[in-house]
């Protein structure tokens, strides 16, 4: 009983520590924003680092975000992957809890894929097919999948600390079940 009271204590720190952060991560995000020439410059480079890297050239498949305000703009990568003839998905927030994936297509303008979902965030078209986890194509060995994941903080060790919804947390423990 004791333990668990412990271990119950140090989960409460650490949900405090991380709201913390959060709040300290926004505040840092919206001054740094402020200088919108200065972030859109460093956006464009992040992107072009991205795009040049030996994991974005070696992928088949791109999960990415779409991006929100103080983000990294990620409409540069959704386009040059499209283009690249990679196979993309982005995600759809399906309820209060839950997200799931879906294709674009390379043969339609990124514009014309994108409506306004949940939280306003630009979200896939009903057109769009949702892709299932277990789906061959993005689940065998020589599958070559890279996913983006938005966050406020990473640490060095490659911990992420998201906005507090945990969309991204529970739609990789589901497909961890699925995909091996």
């Amino acid at each position: 009983c004791i333990l668990y009271a412990m271990e119950e204590l140090k989960n409460q720190e650490i949900l405090l520590n991380k709201k913390k952060l959060r709040s300290q991560m926004k505040t840092k995000l919206s001054l740094f924003c402020a200088n919108q020439k200065e972030a859109e410059s460093a956006s464009n480079q992040a992107c072009r680092i991205f795009l040049n890297s030996k994991e974005y050239k070696a992928c088949q498949n791109l999960f990415c975000f779409v991006s929100l305000k103080n983000e990294i703009k990620t409409d540069l990568i959704l386009h040059t992957a499209l283009q690249d003839k990679k196979t993309v998905l982005i995600p759809r927030v399906i309820s209060e809890t839950q997200m799931d994936f879906y294709f674009l297509k390379n043969d339609l303008p990124l514009e014309n894929q994108l409506i306004s979902g949940f939280f306003g965030i630009l979200e896939p078209a009903d057109f769009l097919q949702k892709f299932e986890p277990d789906e061959k194509k993005l689940d065998s060995e020589e599958a070559k999948n890279l996913m983006l994941l938005p966050g406020l903080a990473f640490s060095p060790c490659g911990f992420r600390l998201g906005r507090g919804k945990g969309y991204y947390d529970r739609y990789l423990a589901r497909i961890a079940k699925k995909i091996k």
